[in-house]
């Protein structure tokens, strides 16, 4: 499984990709299926920018920090439906590697972590950060 925009798929908050010569590979035989958590929270494309306020992913699912976009809207509900579907599938699917998606407020994991991300290796499953 991969971030979609790895894969190739549109779906970052401004409509663009951020795709991986690697995981595009892997995608078009069949071996990755793609996921976009803020699509999954249904958020739409194109979509305000949002960052993680007073923490981190793990903070967010704890309910103690906020997604805000940068109009000032809160987002949270929607990262957390988002994480928590992809959550769904991933338990259905049981990959052995998750390719997330670098300095992302859903995918990242260095630096400050992702909602989804947060959410997935508390389930146990084995990430990797791939930079695009």
């Amino acid at each position: 499984m991969a971030s979609a925009c790895l894969a190739g798929v549109k779906c970052r908050y401004d409509g663009t990709l951020k795709s991986d010569s690697a995981i595009l590979g892997l995608f078009s035989k069949g071996m990755i299926t793609p996921f976009c958590p803020e699509l999954f929270g249904e958020m739409g494309i194109p979509r305000k920018r949002v960052q993680i306020v007073n923490g981190d992913g793990n903070d967010v699912i704890n309910n103690s920090a906020r997604v805000i976009d940068e109009d000032g809207l809160d987002k949270t509900v929607q990262m957390v439906t988002g994480a928590e579907k992809t959550a769904s599938l991933c338990e259905t699917i049981s990959p052995e590697i998750i390719f997330m998606k670098s300095k992302s407020p859903s995918c990242g994991i260095k630096g400050v972590i992702g909602v989804t991300s947060a959410l997935l290796l508390r389930k146990g499953f084995k990430l990797q950060e791939v930079e695009a």
